[in-house]
């Protein structure tokens, strides 16, 4: 309960924690590897969620539990935001805000897993479509108050985008890239480059970005048309 309250919004910090002890060192990873059975089978992500947020409450600095928390929620969300289901955009920001926590606590304990940030730079710009497309098919339907919120959330997100992915490449840059992993610097840099022409930055800058991302592409050898 108290893992799943800072969730979903309800605290603001993971408090009384202490107050559940330890388990013992034998079933330490058990809510652990329920939730990693669920998620991984995909057979019931609430229950795989619940199981994690359990875990936390013992274990709070576990990495993989905070990852696997922004990833399964994460994929729950893009499920609803690419629904055509109607939705409460002040349901949907709270919501948002809870993977949002999730990746930056991931991220907080470790810091250079580039696949976190592609994905959080991923999740980010669809949240920044899914606010642009509730703007533009709702605004008649929404107070004024919640029209400027979603408009500075909607920037808000484009720039998270933009610095989550800045921050993939930086680690590329510094780091090398896992032989296990894919070359993804094209597809970074072709979204660096819609983020820019979404926010009116010069149009040299914006071809700066897809050139860069032809040149990879080239270096991994695809074929392209003319």
């Amino acid at each position: 309960g108290i893992a799943m309250d800072f969730l979903t919004g309800k605290t603001s910090r993971l408090k009384g924690l202490k107050k559940c002890g330890k388990l013992p060192p034998e079933v330490k990873d058990l809510f652990y590897l329920l939730a990693d059975f669920n998620f991984k089978s995909n057979s019931e992500m609430d229950k795989a969620i619940e199981f994690y947020a359990i875990d936390l409450s013992f274990n709070r600095e576990r990495f993989d539990t905070w990852a696997a928390l922004a990833l399964a929620q994460g994929s729950k969300m893009d499920h609803k935001l690419n629904s055509c289901r109607e939705t409460s955009p002040q349901t949907m920001l709270s919501e948002i805000a809870s993977v949002e926590k999730c990746f930056k606590e991931c991220l907080r304990i470790n810091g250079l897993n580039s696949n976190l940030w592609i994905e959080f730079g991923n999740f980010s710009y669809s949240v920044h479509s899914f606010i642009s497309r509730t703007l533009h098919n709702s605004s008649e339907n929404l107070n004024f108050e919640t029209f400027d919120k979603l408009e500075t959330k909607k920037e808000d997100y484009l720039k998270l985008s933009m610095a989550n992915y800045q921050k993939t490449l930086d680690i590329f840059q510094k780091e090398g890239i896992n032989e296990n992993d894919v070359d993804e610097r094209w597809l970074l840099l072709f979204m660096m480059g819609k983020i820019k022409e979404k926010q009116g930055t010069k149009l040299s800058e914006c071809l700066s970005s897809y050139i860069q991302s032809i040149n990879f592409l080239k270096n991994n050898e695809v074929v392209l048309p003319r």
